[in-house]
């Protein structure tokens, strides 16, 4: 059975779990060069770490001191499948962490974050600062999928849980969404502003939520067809990550830039 995972990118990092595992890991992707407090002890080395004991000791996976900025994983033939955004393409390993490689070529980089087909697991996403690129064949090619966006700096991308072939984009003019899997791009809502990440609840589909720069949080209560503004108490308005409660929709947690969690 695949694992389901919730992605949270807060400033420095990005967090991904299990839901409702007995013994859950916690992955973390840092993307700062500063030396920053992971456990007891400084460490200054970039990338993904995992903690499967709650914090107390972390695994480092994939190269060392490779800028990145999320990862999605999936369970294919009883190992994990990780796809790794960082700033020189997209990092893939297909046994559980142990060797990696990346997938992309030159003219990709700064690879933001991956959605990963539920239905199809070799079809995956990639959302990246020159717009959105797709394989079909588990990375071994990539496509630019940029037809229709009107703009091409593409922070997060995500599949609609309730279509596999509904995709939403960020992007810096929107949020643009594709009933194609990402074939034919439509502007959907709040054009014009800059959307910096873009999530769905994962129990209530109908549940959409971005962050923006400058202009806070927009929620969806209609699968995006309306959206509205929910800052009262959110003292900085430009927000980079969110996280749903999976057990209440109506909790939402909210990384800002620089000055901390909302909730």
């Amino acid at each position: 059975m695949k694992k389901k995972v919730i992605l949270i990118s807060i400033l420095i990092c990005s967090l991904v779990f299990p839901l409702f595992a007995k013994s859950p890991t916690l992955y973390v992707v840092t993307r700062s060069t500063k030396v920053f407090h992971l456990t007891k002890e400084d460490n200054p080395t970039v990338g993904l770490f995992a903690t499967d004991d709650q914090g107390k000791t972390w695994r480092h996976y994939g190269w060392k001191y490779v800028k990145c900025f999320s990862v999605s994983i999936t369970e294919k033939n009883d190992e994990l499948v990780y796809y790794l955004s960082c700033g020189n393409g997209v990092h893939k390993s297909s046994d559980s962490g142990e060797t990696w490689r990346i997938t992309t070529g030159w003219d990709i980089t700064e690879c933001l974050k991956t959605a990963i087909d539920p239905v199809k697991p070799d079809v995956v996403y990639s959302a990246t600062a020159y717009g959105i690129y797709k394989t079909t064949d588990g990375g071994k090619t990539w496509i630019e999928k940029n037809k229709g966006l009107t703009s091409t700096f593409t922070p997060t991308v995500i599949i609609d849980s309730a279509d596999h072939n509904h995709i939403f984009c960020a992007t810096e003019a929107g949020i643009h969404h594709s009933h194609d899997g990402a074939e034919n791009w439509q502007p959907l809502a709040l054009l014009g502003l800059g959307i910096r990440t873009l999530i769905q609840h994962p129990k209530n589909g109908d549940w959409l939520a971005c962050g923006t720069e400058n202009d806070g949080v927009f929620i969806s209560q209609d699968h995006g067809k309306t959206w509205h503004q929910v800052n009262n108490g959110l003292t900085h308005r430009t927000v980079y990550a969110l996280a749903f409660d999976p057990k209440n929709p109506k909790v939402l947690y909210a990384g800002t830039f620089q000055c901390g969690i909302f909730k």
